[in-house]
């Protein structure tokens, strides 16, 4: 087994969730032009929404560097890129569940609801999870990886 700093690995897991939620953002901003028809200054998105969501994505790789730190001491050998990569989509996915499964189980007061939620097909959902695993679960998990060293040889 490699001995790496556990801290540069999850600091590189981090990493990878800043852009995924960067990306995140991006794909929203996208997406409501283009569900919404003209949007006028659709970039307005990002500027309340930049910082909320640099900050889940450095969280969301934290943790799947965290996992994938933990699957490699638990098994005792490392994990190439496409196992970090599901180690990472698999726990976003578990997170996603267990937020939907909380959002359900809450009780909803009906007088902090002011805007009705419109209902979402399952197809749609899975979709938007799918996309969510990839880029909050999976590349985290390909830059959670031990670093390097060229030239030298164990």
């Amino acid at each position: 087994m490699n001995t790496t700093s556990p801290v540069a690995v999850i600091l590189r897991g981090a990493l990878g969730g800043v852009l995924g939620g960067g990306s995140l953002l991006l794909i929203s901003v996208f997406e409501y032009m283009l569900s919404l028809g003209y949007v006028p200054y659709p970039y307005l998105f990002i500027v309340p929404g930049l910082p909320l969501a640099l900050a889940l994505g450095a969280l969301a790789g934290g943790v799947v560097a965290g996992v994938v730190l933990l699957s490699r001491i638990v098994a005792g050998r490392e994990f190439g890129p496409i196992g970090r990569g599901a180690i990472g989509f698999v726990t976003i996915l578990i997170a996603l569940v267990v937020i939907g499964l909380y959002g359900l189980l809450r009780a909803e007061d009906p007088v902090k609801s002011r805007f009705p939620r419109e209902s979402v097909s399952w197809a749609r959902q899975a979709a938007n999870g799918v996309v969510i695993g990839i880029v909050l679960g999976v590349l985290p998990g390909l830059m959670a990886r031990p670093k390097r060293v060229v030239g030298r040889r164990n």
